[in-house]
């Protein structure tokens, strides 16, 4: 620890002076105790008894006889001589260059700075923060839906109106409310095609005056913050992804400085985008096992539609069978319309050969399955007539069970 101490008195430093130094000037009555001093790698300035606790002040003058002349003492004049000019004269003792017994009203709280630096505390009237750290508002907002979210952003916007008397950022955070309700009310309340647009456009108008709530919130805290001396830069892409979290980060930060005088750690910025980026490597593996697996039910749900299309035609067949003992050999015969007449959402055609019915793809199926053949072929069980499913032209994975 450097040993060389600062005075303080009256809004101002001096020295820095060794400690030797200031003990011999509070034993010979040139400093006082309760001055104000200070060391690197202190927080606060403190009276110079908390730094020398072992010295004692002399005790005061005792009074002047009666008579005394208590009035500065001439100087008597020294005639010149060549002898007296000659005579070398012992350097002066080196003085305090402040006066320790000066009467100005002493300042009752300053704040130190590494390199030295003396100024009255800046933090004294500084309001305290929203204390809530940036994570818990982010895990009450997602608990609550956003609802937490959008009430602690005016939380903010009333401490900002602290530092900042002009600051419009509670007006803007309110109509952004009301715009946000209303596009939910025309939704509701509004028919197509006017309410859908109606709503978009209010939605983003409650975007718009949300972002410059949150942007010129951040200038306001900047700005405050360089004025107390302190350098605090939001950066604006990471303002606009991480809003009243990143912003309230910044305001934990100034909390800690205001409570403690602590700077250090740094106000939080790149640990956001370290939450944000850690998660998306599991999201990407999960993405990739659970899209394909997700495009195959689709695709099978296409296929199984396919088949229950054809159940009409499987109940003609069935009823042409009962009736005469034998399996049609086309559509007309089994009372059905043409193949390409018979389509639906997924299917283009079914047709009838010899009781044989085909399905054919198409339409609005996926582009893997379309064109595909699903083929019931009809067999004679126990005197009822059952169809079997099966395909040449349809991929495994797209089949539904009973058709594997």
């Amino acid at each position: 620890m450097d040993e060389k101490i600062w005075i303080g008195r009256g809004g101002q430093k001096y020295g820095p002076y060794e400690e030797a130094a200031l003990r011999r000037w509070v034993h010979e009555g040139k400093v006082t105790l309760d001055v104000l001093a200070w060391r690197r790698g202190m927080v606060e300035w403190v009276k110079l008894s908390s730094l020398l606790p072992d010295v004692e002040a002399p005790p005061p003058m005792p009074p002047s006889p009666a008579g005394w002349d208590v009035g500065p003492a001439p100087s008597p004049a020294r005639a010149y001589s060549p002898a007296s000019q000659a005579r070398a004269e012992p350097e002066p003792e080196p003085e305090p260059d402040f006066n320790p017994f000066s009467h100005r009203p002493a300042v009752s709280s300053f704040s130190a700075r590494d390199d030295g630096g003396f100024a009255p505390d800046v933090r004294r009237g500084f309001p305290m923060p929203p204390a809530l750290h940036w994570f818990g508002v982010l895990v009450l907002a997602f608990i609550t839906g956003g609802v937490f979210a959008w009430a602690w952003a005016f939380v903010q916007a009333s401490w900002v109106k602290k530092i900042d008397k002009d600051s419009k950022s509670m007006l803007l955070l309110g109509l952004s409310a009301v715009s946000y309700v209303g596009g939910f009310a025309v939704a509701f309340y509004e028919k197509p095609p006017f309410g859908p647009l109606v709503m978009l456009l209010l939605f983003l108008v409650s975007i718009v005056l949300f972002y410059i709530a949150i942007y010129s919130m951040a200038a306001a805290v900047e700005h405050d913050a360089r004025r107390r001396g302190l350098f605090v830069r939001l950066g604006g892409i990471t303002l606009f992804f991480f809003h009243i979290y990143y912003l309230q980060g910044t305001l934990t930060w100034l909390g800690r400085w205001k409570g403690a005088g602590l700077t250090e750690p740094a106000p939080p910025n790149g640990v956001m985008w370290c939450i944000l980026l850690i998660p998306l490597p599991v999201v990407s593996i999960l993405a990739a096992i659970a899209i394909p697996q997700y495009q195959n039910y689709i695709i099978r749900s296409q296929v199984m539609a396919g088949e229950i299309a054809a159940s009409p035609v499987r109940q003609a067949v069935t009823a042409y069978y009962g009736n005469h003992g034998q399996l049609p050999h086309d559509n007309l015969q089994a009372g059905l319309m043409d193949a390409t007449a018979l389509q639906a959402k997924y299917v283009t055609a079914i047709s009838v050969e010899d009781g044989r019915i085909s399905v054919t793809l198409g339409g609005e199926a996926n582009i893997k399955v379309a064109g595909g053949v699903l083929t019931l072929t009809p067999a004679v069980a126990q005197g009822a007539l059952q169809f079997t499913c099966s395909t040449d032209t349809i991929p495994a994975q797209y089949l539904p069970k009973d058709c594997r």
